[in-house]
C-alpha cells in the first residue's frame, strides 16, 4: 500500500513510542568499591612501611657489618617506595571511580562510559612488585636472619593481598556521571 504508515510501537505502555525510550541511570544498580579501594590503599601503605623498616634495620647493620648497602642507595629506596605508594594512592582514589554500575538492557546515553580496569590493575600490580623488589634488595645483607625472613614474608603477604583484591574489581567497570 502506498502511504501506509506502520503503527507506533509502545510495548512498555509508557505513552512514548519505543524508539524514543531513553534508558535512565535509575534503571541501573550501583555497587560501591570504596571498601575495596580502602583495603588496597591500606595494604599498599603497609607494604611501603615494611620497606621503611628494612631501610632502618639495614642502616643500623651498616655500622659494623661486612655487607653494606650505601646510605644514599637506602635513601633512594625509601624515596622510591614513598613515591610508588603515592602513585598507588592516586590510581586507587583519584583515577578510579567510586562506584560501578550494572544496567539492564541499554546504557544511559552520554552519562556512562566504561572504565579501563585492566590498565589500572596492571599498574597497581607493577607498583606493588617494585616495592617488593626494594624490600628484597634492602634485606640482602641480612641473609639467614629471622628479621630478613619476617620482612620478606610480610612483604609477600601484602603483595599477594593486593593482587587478590585487584582481581575483585568489577570488570567491565561501568562508570556513570550522577551529576547530570
Amino acid at each position: 500500500m502506498i502511504g501506509y504508515l506502520t503503527p507506533i510501537m509502545d510495548e512498555d505502555g509508557d505513552g512514548q513510542s519505543d524508539f524514543r525510550d531513553i534508558p535512565l541511570l535509575s534503571d541501573c544498580s550501583a555497587t560501591s568499591i570504596q571498601e575495596l579501594q580502602l583495603v588496597i590503599d591500606n595494604t599498599g601503605k603497609a607494604l611501603a612501611k615494611v620497606n621503611k623498616s628494612t631501610v632502618k634495620k639495614q642502616k643500623k647493620r651498616n655500622k659494623g657489618a661486612s655487607c653494606k648497602i650505601k646510605s644514599n642507595r637506602l635513601n633512594e629506596s625509601l624515596d622510591l617506595s614513598n613515591s610508588l605508594y603515592g602513585e598507588l594512592w592516586s590510581l586507587i582514589w583519584l583515577n578510579m571511580p567510586r562506584q560501578s554500575y550494572a544496567c539492564e538492557g541499554a546504557i544511559p546515553f552520554g552519562s556512562c562510559e566504561y572504565f579501563d580496569v585492566d590498565s589500572t590493575s596492571n599498574r597497581v600490580e607493577d607498583i606493588v612488585d617494585e616495592i617488593y623488589v626494594e624490600v628484597r634488595r634492602n634485606t640482602k645483607c641480612i641473609k639467614g636472619s629471622r628479621e630478613r625472613k619476617k620482612a620478606l614474608r610480610r612483604a609477600r603477604r601484602f603483595r599477594n593481598k593486593i593482587n587478590a583484591q585487584i582481581v575483585d574489581l568489577p570488570n567491565p567497570f561501568l562508570s556513570c556521571d550522577t551529576t547530570s
